[in-house]
């Protein structure tokens, strides 16, 4: 793991608050903290209170961001813990995701790792695919599952 990631006491991919106009601030598929409980952390103790009130009074999810949106809710309210928190972009890390089908070049391959050391993957083909029916062999994804990158 990066320095940046173990070295801080929470760590998320942001978003680039300038830049990105849905108003959540994170994503949620990489959250570290270095605080073995996690609860220690301001934020994410704060957010486990916010969910576990929600879940007492509700049995059901009523959005699939709700996660994001109350995080986003806690970090806004608790600036001086958020201010903490390293910016690394969330866009570098969904890059190689969303060239999973494209044919494998190893050039492209090394500009994607040089981008981040982090990659947010998928083997669900239609989210690779858009749902269409694409023929994987020789792409990035065919590469990684077979273990090809570096042969």
């Amino acid at each position: 793991m990066p320095d940046y990631v173990t070295k801080s006491d929470l760590f998320v991919f942001k978003a680039d608050e300038n830049a990105d106009l849905d108003g959540l601030n994170m994503a949620s598929y990489f959250i570290s903290t270095n605080n073995m409980d996690g609860l220690s952390n301001k934020i994410l103790s704060d957010v486990r209170v916010v969910l576990e009130s929600y879940w007492k009074e509700n049995n059901f999810l009523v959005n699939y961001f709700m996660f994001l949106h109350a995080f986003t809710m806690v970090a806004l309210k608790n600036k001086e813990a958020w201010d903490k928190v390293p910016f690394y972009s969330f866009i570098p890390v969904q890059q190689l995701q969303s060239e999973l089908v494209n044919k494998f070049d190893a050039t492209r391959w090394e500009q994607l790792m040089a981008m981040t050391s982090i990659h947010k993957l998928t083997y669900k083909q239609k989210v690779m695919t858009k749902k269409k029916n694409i023929e994987l062999d020789g792409t990035f994804y065919d590469a990684i599952i077979k273990g090809k990158i570096y042969e």
